[in-house]
């Protein structure tokens, strides 16, 4: 009687391993066939396009070039109407060279 207890115990704790081995197999990570890291994309091939910086350069140096004059005004008591949007395009377009510049 001990001997088939025993016996009973030993055959489930196999059943036990082996459900666990199967289990743990079907949970691997699949190999990542898509993913290539030898090839670059072609984005990051070419360097930054340094005619398109110089251009957003020149824009925002005419639009910084007239901001004292517009703050002197403001202090008279006129504000101008697109001063805001302005500034705006001033920060969108240094955020826009800062990040081409340090890529």
């Amino acid at each position: 009687m001990l001997r088939s207890h025993a016996l009973f115990l030993l055959l489930g704790a196999m059943l036990l391993c082996s459900f666990s081995v199967l289990a743990q197999r079907g949970h691997r990570n699949p190999p990542d066939i898509f993913k290539d890291e030898g090839i670059m994309p072609p984005a990051a091939h070419q360097g930054p396009d340094t005619k398109a910086m110089m251009q957003d350069a020149v824009e925002l140096k005419q639009l910084s070039a007239g901001i004292p004059e517009e703050i002197q005004k403001t202090n008279q008591g006129t504000i101008s109407a697109d001063l805001g949007t302005r500034l705006k395009r001033i920060e969108k377009l240094a955020k826009k060279l800062r990040g081409e510049v340090q890529q």
